[in-house]
């Protein structure tokens, strides 16, 4: 027995001995092809499990240290924009250190061919985190949209909805981008995932693009061919649809691209339901408002065509020409119930909304690397839109009043034109961006409200410069962002000028291998839309009328946010706390019109003011696991608000919980995946609280070859469907409103995907397209 003992122990401390004797580090330089270092190149480490254990980027001096590893066997995979990646295998090392020596990446050729790196990691850089999609994320997911829905648990503040085709970062929507351009939504819809070599994911605004937060999808480099990407969405139990196609074709230089994106709706069950008052005359108006079911339906197309010349791998020119369709027509039908003094009326509403508008775009698009350090990008665009605008309103009323009727039509024509230029340098630890962003926006729209004409036509031109700077100090990543802002305003009869200054401040602090913290501190003033400012009076109904106002303010949003990350193997959590606050937020509010003079006496008017102060306390809590029972990724969060709107009669304060559960299940070529909005958030815009609408759903999906085929249920075990919930802070008009689409409880979508590649598509230098935002300053949803 004691022998058997000192064998026993002998053989544990051998294997001990032995597995330490596998514990290695992995180190290389990594140089361009005339023996300069090279900066931020990827290097990437996978075992014999397709398991990521290297994940790191070079530093100034091109060089790389790894952490022990203690695989006998790893392939390491060395890529960087512009450049051929390499793959290099290393296997039975018996030294402690694996010096892979000096590295040559060699710049892009379009005769080079190339190596796909794939792998499963997420990295924390100045300014991003780079995520590189597993095999099973790729092969899972249907086009881009689906893989940031598989990808949403790893990256802090993502939220995407397939069905409703949203995309959501912090609350709110972020920039897309292709290889550095920015896109529209159906680009992402026409992806190929199996052509995406990783993601770079911001969850810190972008001031040149408006402080929104940006999602920069990076493709495989390949040689000439092109892809085909076609996607349907069908309702079975309602008339649903979203449709896509993407055609990309890549030969030498030039780079063809075609998308297309077409969606529908015709539901028939929209009820709306609310509850308010009017304060202000001798005593409150009282109604209350039972919505019917009333009628939904729009059809929107959006067609763009891109052509990409790389003249070589420095010089990249490239133009997208596009044009979007879209037509509304919505009816509400409403039960209303009035009490006033001693008098109680009833009517039924009927209100009819539609428009359709056309709206070309063209862009422009330069990029020039000037050295290995620096480059400049200029991009010139154009945005056209004109169409027509109708409101339709009538009241039926059974006891004792008058039937109203107001028939109002709006003709609209909008364009916008703008230039964008900004100039880059890298240094040793930093890189400093500046730039300078210019646009004019005119509006020109022609109302006929009940035979009475009236005009309105605002100018807009918005100057900024902007400057960014990025970099890393020790385990500290920092950004700091500065822009200075001038906006001006003009109506032939007003002019108005303003000029506010834009900060940014966010910081990464790695405090050790799996806790991480992370600060933002944002300063944002928000200038007044072309709508809030016009002078036009719109007449809501018997009892209100809508009014701009050309004396509006810029509002100011200052927040603090700070969470604390933690990951580790399976598990991943973000605990977040943030406070904000609006000085002189716009928003419209009621006010009673006591002028006997006034053609409006004894109405109550609604118009755009600059209020005193708002107030957000959030706390909220993110938790994932992956690879549950070895098939299952469960994400989720809960979170609380504090909301205080300050109102010159009093401060209104709300209190509120929220929670939301997702999980995506893999059974070889079989995903079943869910989310469940538990309890929806509420987000305070202005003196509102809005809800998100709910659209629970469940969804299995079968992958066979390039096909890809799904069953999705929407709102199940529900008679209420999609709701949205809506609640008014005033003085004088508080309200509560309730919209409920039942076409979409227990709803029923089938899908289907094809896509393949004939050869590889061409790499392509980083490049910026802007095409967004045209204002048209008219409003019918009142």
């Amino acid at each position: 027995m004691k022998h058997f003992l000192q064998k026993t122990i002998f053989t544990l401390l051998l294997l001990s001995q032995v597995d330490s004797a596998f514990a290695y580090i992995v180190k290389g330089t990594v140089v361009d092809a005339t023996g300069k270092p090279v900066h931020k190149v990827l290097v990437v480490g996978r075992n014999n499990a397709n398991k990521v254990v290297i994940g790191l980027e070079t530093d100034q001096m091109g060089q790389f240290v790894s952490a022990e590893v203690n695989d006998s066997a790893l392939s390491i995979e060395i890529s960087k924009d512009n450049f051929v990646p390499i793959k290099i295998d290393i296997s039975g090392t018996p030294n402690q250190l694996m010096d892979l020596g000096t590295i040559t990446l060699f710049e892009r050729q379009v005769t080079l061919g190339d190596v796909v790196v794939t792998a499963e990691s997420v990295m924390h850089k100045p300014g991003r985190y780079i995520v590189i999609p597993s095999q099973k994320e790729l092969g899972h997911s249907t086009n881009g949209l689906s893989l940031l829905n598989a990808l949403q648990y790893k990256l802090p503040g993502l939220t995407v909805n397939e069905v409703l085709q949203t995309v959501q970062v912090d609350n709110a929507t972020p920039v897309f981008k292709v290889n550095g351009r920015p896109c529209e939504l159906s680009k992402i819809l026409s992806l190929n995932p199996k052509n995406v070599l990783r993601i770079e994911y911001s969850d810190a605004p972008d001031l040149r693009y408006d402080s929104r937060n940006v999602i920069n999808i990076i493709l495989n480099p390949s040689q000439d061919g092109g892809a085909v990407m076609a996607n349907v969405l069908s309702g079975v139990t309602t008339g649903f649809l979203n449709g896509n196609l993407g055609i990309e074709y890549h030969h030498g230089k030039s780079e063809w691209e075609l998308n297309y994106a077409a969606n529908w709706r015709n539901f028939d069950k929209r009820e709306i339901s609310s509850k308010g008052e009017f304060i202000g005359r001798d005593e409150p108006v009282v109604r209350e408002r039972t919505g019917k079911p009333g009628g939904f339906n729009y059809l929107s197309n959006e067609l763009s065509l891109a052509y990409t010349y790389t003249h070589n791998p420095n010089t990249v020119f490239a133009t997208r020409v596009g044009v979007g369709f879209e037509d509304q027509k919505i009816s509400e039908n409403s039960w209303y119930r009035q009490s006033y003094k001693a008098t109680n009326s009833s009517y039924e509403n009927q209100m009819r909304l539609k428009l359709g508008f056309a709206s070309p775009n063209i862009d422009l698009f330069f990029r020039k690397q000037l050295d290995k350090s620096q480059y400049i990008e200029a991009n010139v665009y154009g945005h056209r839109s004109s169409g027509t605008y109708g409101r339709d309103y009538f009241n039926l009323y059974v006891n004792p009043l008058k039937n109203d009727t107001l028939i109002s039509s709006t003709e609209n024509k909008a364009w916008r034109i703008g230039a964008d230029i900004v100039y880059s340098k890298t240094f040793k630890n930093l890189m400093a961006s500046v730039g300078i962003q210019n646009y004019y926006n005119a509006t020109d729209n022609i109302q006929v409200e009940n035979g009475t004409l009236r005009k309105s036509t605002i100018n807009q031109n918005r100057m900024s410069v902007y400057a960014q700077i990025v970099g890393r100090v020790g385990q500290l990543n920092y950004g700091l962002n500065a822009s200075t802002i001038y906006n001006h305003a003009n109506n032939n009869t007003y002019k108005t000028d303003a000029v506010r200054m834009k900060v940014n401040i966010n910081a990464n602090y790695a405090i050790s291998p799996n806790w991480s913290l992370n600060y933002l501190l944002m300063l944002n003033p928000s200038m007044p839309g072309i709508s809030q400012q016009t002078d036009l009076i719109q007449v809501i109904d018997d009892i209100s009328i809508r009014q701009g106002n050309p004396n509006l303010k810029p509002s100011t949003y200052l927040r603090n946010r700070v969470y604390l990350r933690f990951a580790k193997g399976k598990f991943s959590s973000t605990l977040w706390a943030s406070h904000s606050r609006t000085f002189n937020p716009i928003y419209y509010t009621y006010s009673y019109i006591g002028d006997a003079s006034s053609p409006y006496f004894n109405m109550f008017l609604n118009k755009a003011i600059n209020g005193q102060a708002t107030n957000q306390l959030n706390l909220e809590l993110e938790m994932s696991v992956k690879e549950l029972f070895g098939f299952g990724t469960l994400w989720g969060n809960v979170g609380w608000d504090n909301c205080r709107v300050q109102m010159p009669a009093q401060i209104h304060i709300r209190k509120r919980f929220y929670a939301s559960l997702s999980t995506a299940m893999y059974f070889g070529n079989w995903v079943i995946s869910g989310n469940c909005e538990i309890m929806p958030k509420f987000e305070l815009v202005g003196n509102t609280y809005q809800s998100k609408e709910r659209w629970n759903n469940l969804k299995v999906q079968y992958h066979c070859k390039n096909w890809y085929f799904s069953i999705t249920g929407v709102n199940l075990f529900t008679h209420q469907g999609a709701k949205y919930e809506r609640i008014t802070v005033s003085d004088v008009h508080p309200e509560e409103y309730i919209q409920s689409v039942k076409n979409n409880a227990n709803m029923v979508i089938l899908g289907a995907t094809y896509r393949f590649n004939f050869g590889k598509n061409k790499d392509k230098s980083k490049r910026t397209l802007n095409n967004v935002g045209l204002e048209k300053g008219v409003d019918i949803f009142y």
